[in-house]
């Protein structure tokens, strides 16, 4: 399993330099949100009791106001079990509308989002 997590953020760093690669021609750029990854309960649900501020770092098409990026942090994980949730309210991040998310957390509480949307107006 964690060959695979490493995999998994190698495919996604990757994939980050490879549009990092085209900023001059598309319009994109690098930024940064303030973001909240919530905890895990003991029956695997998610607790923001349990989270942490973090930050998501997103590549931004300054055309469309797309934004594609990823974020980490260590949380609580009372489950002591590897949790994966797919376009789940995984928290919050602060003027992204999120439309598309994959929100892992490790049994010892490392978690990763990858997730996509749209920049809104408000950056709180």
């Amino acid at each position: 399993m964690k060959g695979r997590s490493k995999t998994f953020v190698c495919a996604v760093a990757a994939a980050m330099l490879c549009l990092a690669a085209t900023v001059a021609r598309a319009g994109l750029e690098v930024d940064s949100f303030n973001a909240f990854l919530d905890g895990v309960d003991r029956c695997g649900n998610l607790d923001p009791c349990k989270g942490s501020c973090t930050c998501f770092v997103g590549l931004v098409n300054t055309c469309t106001g797309c934004v594609t990026g990823t974020a980490q942090a260590c949380v609580t994980n009372c489950s002591g079990r590897c949790q994966v949730y797919c376009n789940s309210c995984f928290g919050r991040i602060c003027g992204v509308c999120v439309c598309s998310s994959l929100y892992t957390v490790s049994a010892c509480g490392n978690a990763v989002l990858v997730a996509s949307g749209q920049v809104c107006e408000q950056r709180d």
